[in-house]
């Protein structure tokens, strides 16, 4: 991401919010060293996430320094850390006296008020909404809004037009959550105020907590939600005595994680599988390749050994077992399931669980295909037809027993070595981090107390603010959401793919604190 954009994004936010411009700019640059800090943390360039921390910690120490804004700053973090780290505890203060019915108690000073707001909705706990606009729109005008495509999309779904509003803005937050990991960290903020403006608000705040409910329920458990649906709601009909509002709750959860349309907005285009679907073939040598045409190195790679793994049981049957199996799997999926960027592991375990899909109901995958329609991305869309062409067509030999795919023979061994051994591993990333950190830690001991007269350190407020600062920041919501999202929803639960990348987020989580 553009961390010019990102800095002029805050600022826009905080204008609204903050009368005094001085203070605007701290709180602002505050949030970007967060941003700043958990981009580094996701960074796959050693190189560029040092840049990264190094802008976040130029801010910090920037205000830290300044005698005007140092006690305002750390008053901030550490309510930012107790959201964090005690949300029930927060919560009970700021109903009791902080925030009693969300109003700023008498004698509260305005920067201690704007401070409590805003740690509440950097962590998602509530909203700091802007001032009404004198000219502001109503819902029915909003809801209407065709141009929105989330909101067209539910404005034919739905009938209450508050109801269009929050629905759209639940598909726009765990969209916002998806893209801000993988693409554009400045979305992040964005859907945590549009998930702490709905979570929180009195009339709608119980509904959006059952459409999370249903949503993640679809995402870990889709098998048994798959049978509940059939039990209870066969063919997405509405059971009696349900009410419209949580019936539309799980015709949404279901069709946002691709396991089921809308009834009367089912796709129109035929899903017949019975024709032979030829791979994608177009290549490139370059690893930054267009990523909306052709393939890069490492997405080659990934095709390559999944289609050896693929092929090892291939043509068994299910109880014809053999422990050596398990280890050439295990070979073949090393470079994947250990890759230092997790869109690897996250497009791995796509791969994995469409395929087995496709192997196991042709006809339930081609549907399932069909309702995702163009919400697939480029990579993702090619990772299903490999999977359609493996799982339909199978996996061909030759008379030496070597396997005769597309996806093997347009890369020679030779090359196929050459691009794995630039591949970096997770353990890669432990060691530049361990190197990182011994390096600051050398420069700490030979760093002179003072290196200007003119700026003075404030000193820590406490033991706890020095275990959490910037520097060790907490794993973003937002990396967990784009993880299920765009990796777990469409897993079967075949295989110990869906494990390995839980484990890896908590080695994630782990690691960055």
């Amino acid at each position: 991401m553009n961390a010019d954009d990102l800095e002029e994004s805050l600022i826009d936010f905080y204008a609204l919010r903050v009368p005094d411009e001085s203070e605007v700019l701290w709180r602002a640059d505050f949030h970007r060293a967060w941003e700043l800090y958990a981009l580094a943390n996701e960074a796959s360039e050693p190189g560029h996430s040092a840049v990264l921390r190094d802008q976040a910690r130029t801010l910090q120490e920037r205000w830290e320094a300044d005698p005007d804004v140092a006690r305002h700053w750390f008053d901030l973090a550490e309510i930012r850390e107790s959201w964090i780290y005690e949300p029930e505890q927060m919560q009970r203060a700021a109903d009791e006296y902080l925030m009693p019915n969300g109003r700023q108690p008498s004698g509260m000073r305005d920067e201690l008020w704007r401070s409590l707001l805003q740690a509440r909705a950097m962590t998602g706990h509530g909203p700091w909404l802007a001032p009404e606009s004198e000219s502001a729109s109503t819902t029915a005008d909003i809801a209407n809004d065709v141009d929105d495509p989330f909101i067209a999309r539910y404005a034919d779904r739905v009938a209450d037009e508050s109801e269009v509003l929050w629905r759209a803005d639940f598909a726009r937050a765990m969209d916002h959550y998806d893209r801000g990991f993988d693409e554009d960290a400045s979305l992040l903020p964005q859907a945590r105020a549009i998930e702490a403006q709905w979570s929180t608000d009195p009339a709608v705040g119980p509904q959006w907590r059952e459409l999370t409910e249903i949503h993640d329920a679809w995402i870990h458990a889709p098998d048994a939600m798959k049978q509940a649906h059939e039990v209870f709601m066969p063919g997405g009909l509405q059971p009696p005595g349900m009410s419209d509002t949580r019936w539309s709750s799980h015709m949404q959860a279901r069709e946002m994680t691709g396991h089921g349309a809308w009834p009367g907005h089912e796709p129109t285009y035929s899903t017949d599988v019975s024709e032979r679907h030829e791979p994608m073939t177009d290549t490139t040598a370059h690893d930054q390749a267009d990523k909306f045409t052709t393939e890069s190195d490492a997405e080659q790679l990934m095709r390559h050994d999944f289609t050896h793994w693929a092929a090892v049981r291939h043509g068994r049957a299910e109880d014809d077992y053999d422990p050596a199996d398990s280890v050439d799997q295990d070979e073949w999926s090393r470079t994947w399931l250990n890759h230092a960027e997790d869109r690897w592991l996250d497009e791995w375990v796509t791969l994995q669980g469409t395929y087995l899909d496709y192997r196991d109901d042709p006809g339930a995958a081609e549907s399932k295909r069909s309702q995702l329609g163009d919400t697939l991305g480029p990579v993702e869309a090619r990772s299903w037809d490999q999977a359609r062409e493996l799982g339909v067509n199978g996996i061909s030999r030759n008379d030496w027993g070597l396997l005769t795919s597309d996806y093997v023979t347009r890369l020679p061994y030779e090359r196929a070595d050459e691009i794995r051994a630039q591949q970096r591993t997770l353990a890669d990333v432990r060691r530049e981090q361990a190197a990182e950190r011994s390096g600051q830690d050398r420069a700490a001991d030979t760093e002179p107390e003072s290196q200007s007269p003119a700026i003075e350190r404030v000193p820590v407020l406490s033991a706890d603010y020095a275990r959490y600062t910037p520097a060790i920041p907490v794993p973003s919501f937002g990396a967990s959401v784009a993880a299920r999202t765009s990796a777990l929803a469409g897993y079967t639960a075949q295989g110990n793919a869906l494990a390995t990348a839980m484990e890896r987020q908590d080695e994630r989580a782990g690691a960055d604190r």
